[in-house]
């Protein structure tokens, strides 16, 4: 079953997809638009929240400016660059992979979201 959106966590949640450029940023965008999950109304991150980057060395700079309680990525190398600075990591593990920074107290590593939430 779908589960309702958490109001409090939309007013603190950030999005960093990485694209290549302007029309990956807009399509992006419009896919998180027609899905829901960006807008203006209750339960939706809000557009300034939406953030973006064209490489993994940004990614990393923009997650280290905004300060983040829990970060959570997919790539390894962004997990390993991340773990002195943050308080909390998550990273989601594609099959086959190594989990990164294994033995860091503050990385937890997981096969997908919805199991870490469930």
């Amino acid at each position: 079953p779908a589960r309702e959106p958490d109001l409090q966590l939309s007013k603190c949640l950030a999005l960093l997809p990485q694209v290549q450029d302007d029309v990956g940023q807009a399509a992006v965008t419009g896919a998180l638009e027609a899905a829901g999950l960006v807008g203006t109304q209750p339960g939706q991150l809000k557009p300034h929240r939406l953030l973006f980057c064209s490489t993994l060395d940004g990614k990393v700079s923009v997650v280290r400016q905004i300060e983040p309680d829990l970060h959570i990525d997919g790539t390894a190398k962004t997990i390993e660059d991340l773990k002195r600075f943050m308080p909390q990591l998550l990273h989601v593990v594609q099959p086959g992979s190594a989990a990164a920074a294994q033995g860091s107290p503050n990385v937890a590593s997981c096969s997908s979201l919805q199991a870490f939430f469930s």
